[in-house]
């Protein structure tokens, strides 16, 4: 507590409360990881930082250290999602303490007190305490509640004075980082030359037209790579796949879904609690104790009640419980108390809109006649949502002319007029005319201003631990009864399960196909699991999943096998390109129009305006920089050799180019330069730091 010491020192007395939001390697984690201490695991390594070796324990310690440092300044424990994140936080802490610590130590770069002293009482004091000491009513900072906190540090709660401490911990590393960084971010220069560059590909433009040929336009069957060609375009790209690991997974899913007599028991809740709902005095209290949807109490207008209860609205007097009712997957309860008070009046309405077809009379007198006709039909007995659902000649023919409630202001004028004027139920007597068309109008709910307290229970339908049991039970069966990936294949087709195959998984994938919280069956594939053995029963995003693992590579040394799938697509959309390619130099001499004639229907020509060197698509063809870099270099109305692109062939022709004009100053290209070069060095620069210092990271084997 040096720091405090000498703030105290030379500081006067002031009182603060101190709320640190700091992004200071807040980290978090756990002790009982699989393959942990705790737990027996016989792996004990999770990884290498500049030739020594990360342990578990050592690494969990950290984990569960900046756990507690979350759960202070977020006064809640981490969840799933924010664990997986302090876990990434942790491993950079460490990274950052291990390798940046010798760059620090050659440049002889440290933090002195005063420095330390500046950041928090001097002239220059730490964002996060500018914004913790910042008076809420005033927007001031106030330098003299930092004062007042440091001196009364050991009488304000215990978390509080943790919270400093870790923040204090910290500074001085923060401000190591800091200066490093800046110094890295210093060597950055742009020149005139790159700025005028980089001016000249935002604004110099082009207008081109460009002949296309997607590869997904030739059947794969017809491209299909050899062996040989895989293993030379591996040998070639050996770089781009080593140290990469993989694995390759069969799996056949469980959903577990609710069976009616689920959904029949979560009803039949509700139907207990209908009465006691009826009669609580607080509604807010019932809803926390006995709904899976946290809710309170609201007023709403007519046209704001759930469908299943907006027909009730006019019925409801006292205080009303509408339900059980099924809305997607949950059933609710609605408790409605009638409420006075509203200034708004709504109402509740079906038409039949009679629409002319031109703005002459005699078109008019159609309609008219039209509406007026149905209109005797309805009088005489016809029904109304009916000869909606006939004639009506706009959205809300299929409901049978229903326009829900609304209210004044929302309809065009003759329309409203003729609603609100009612004060009855029923057919208006006479045809409403408006700009759209003639109108025949049913009040379904006459004017109101009407409001209600609505309270809502709601339960999700889900399955019972009798459901789940069984469908597990089946699972079991299932996975203990396979014998290789091909037996897998057979039994799911028996058991009318839908068979799914994860091509290529790698050691820190948390998804796998469509399945977002599979990281444990991510970890079997690369920690305990042999080729061709059997999962038990995983339970994956509602689902009881069993896997074979099919293939696993750690990526020492990389192989076709391991990375077929992946090669393969690069290697035959090769193939397909010479192909391609070949067959346009036949044509080379032909208008782009004449080429895709040739050529056939896969072949497309396109127009592009203001096409400049900085948006690398073209319109139909997405990503390709390399065809829009030789446009900017043809001549006008010269057609360049056809261009192997990402996603097809790219044949292209320059119209025309409108050069950027002159400038007398780049200076602001050039700072904008330097800021965007500035602003990707800490990223870089920790990548090219794990790099040098050989960081290994095998945390997948535990986490």
């Amino acid at each position: 507590m040096a720091l405090i010491n000498k703030i105290r020192e030379k500081t006067g007395v002031a009182v603060g409360i101190i709320a640190l939001g700091l992004g200071l390697f807040v980290v978090g984690g756990d002790l009982l990881a699989p393959n942990s201490v705790l737990l027996g695991g016989s792996k004990q390594e999770v990884g290498e930082i500049n030739g020594q070796s990360i342990g578990l324990q050592e690494y969990n310690l950290k984990i569960e250290e900046m756990k507690v440092q979350y759960a202070l300044q977020n006064q809640k424990a981490a969840g799933d999602a924010e664990m997986d994140q302090l876990r990434e936080q942790a491993w950079n802490m460490m990274i950052f303490e291990t390798a940046y610590q010798a760059e620090f130590d050659a440049l002889g770069l440290k933090v002195s007190d005063d420095e330390l002293y500046d950041m928090v009482q001097g002239e220059n004091v730490h964002p996060a305490l500018v914004q913790a000491f910042t008076n809420p009513n005033t927007g001031q900072f106030d330098k003299s509640q930092i004062i007042g906190f440091l001196k009364n540090i050991d009488r304000v709660e215990a978390s509080q004075k943790q919270l400093w401490l870790n923040f204090e911990k910290n500074l001085g590393p923060d401000r190591l980082r800091t200066k490093y960084n800046n110094l890295i971010k210093l060597t950055t220069y742009v020149t005139t030359e790159e700025a005028k560059r980089n001016y000249a590909s935002q604004n110099a433009k082009a207008t081109v037209s460009y002949l296309y040929v997607p590869y997904f336009s030739l059947p794969d069957s017809a491209y299909e790579p050899t062996e040989s060609e895989l293993s030379s375009y591996l040998a070639e790209n050996k770089n781009s796949y080593s140290a990469q690991g993989v694995a390759r997974l069969k799996m056949a899913p469980f959903p577990i879904i609710p069976t009616e007599a689920d959904s029949a028991a979560i009803r039949a809740e509700l139907e207990d609690l209908k009465a006691s709902f009826q009669t609580s005095e607080n509604d807010t209290a019932f809803i926390r104790s006995n709904s899976d949807v946290p809710g309170v109490p609201r007023i709403v207008n007519p046209g704001e009640l759930p469908p299943a209860v907006q027909a009730l609205a006019g019925e409801i007097v006292e205080t009303t419980v509408v339900g059980p009712v099924l809305d997607g997957s949950s059933y609710k309860l609605f408790k409605l108390k009638r409420t006075q008070g509203d200034t708004n009046v709504y109402a509740r309405a079906s038409h039949i809109l009679f629409r002319w077809t031109t703005e002459s009379d005699a078109d008019k007198k159609t309609a008219k006649d039209q509406a007026n006709k149905i209109l005797n039909e309805i009088k005489t007995g016809a029904s109304f949502e009916e000869m909606a659902r006939i004639h009506g000649t706009d959205g809300t023919s299929t409901q049978g002319g229903d326009l829900g409630w609304f209210g004044k202001g929302r309809m065009v004028a003759p329309f409203e007029k003729a609603i609100f004027a009612a004060n009855s139920k029923g057919l208006l007597p006479n045809i409403v005319e408006t700009q759209f068309g003639y109108h025949l109008i049913k009040v379904t709910e006459v004017p109101t201003s009407l409001s209600f307290q609505m309270s809502t229970v709601e339960l999700n339908v889900t399955a019972s631990d009798d459901t789940r049991n069984e469908i597990f039970r089946k699972a079991d069966y299932f996975a203990s009864s396979l014998t290789s990936a091909d037996d897998m294949e057979i039994k799911a087709k028996e058991n009318g399960l839908v068979m799914q195959e994860a091509k290529t998984i790698r050691k820190g994938d948390k998804y796998i196909n469509s399945f977002t919280g599979a990281r444990e069956v991510v970890r079997w594939a690369f920690n305990e699991a042999k080729v061709g053995e059997v999962s038990d029963v995983k339970e994956v995003d509602n689902n009881f999943l069993v896997a074979i693992l099919d293939l696993k590579a750690l990526g020492e040394d990389p192989t076709v096998d391991e990375f077929g799938e992946d090669i393969k697509v690069k290697v035959r959309n090769q193939k397909k390109a010479e192909f391609i390619i070949k067959k346009l130099d036949g044509l080379k001499s032909q208008s782009l129009e004449e080429m895709a004639k040739e050529f056939g229907t896969e072949a497309t020509v396109y127009s592009m305006p203001d096409l400049t060197i900085a948006g690398n698509s073209l319109n139909g063809a997405g990503f390709e920089p390399k065809a829009i870099g030789m446009a900017f270099g043809l001549k006008d109305k010269e057609i360049s050799r056809p261009i192997k692109g990402d996603n097809g062939v790219v044949v292209i022709s320059t119209q025309s180019i409108a050069t950027a004009p002159e400038m007398a100053d780049y200076s602001y290209n050039k700072n904008q330069l330097q800021q965007s070069q500035s602003g990707r060095t800490d990223y870089f620069l920790a990548e090219s730091v794990k790099e040098l210092k050989k960081v290994k990271d095998e945390r997948y084997k535990f986490f």
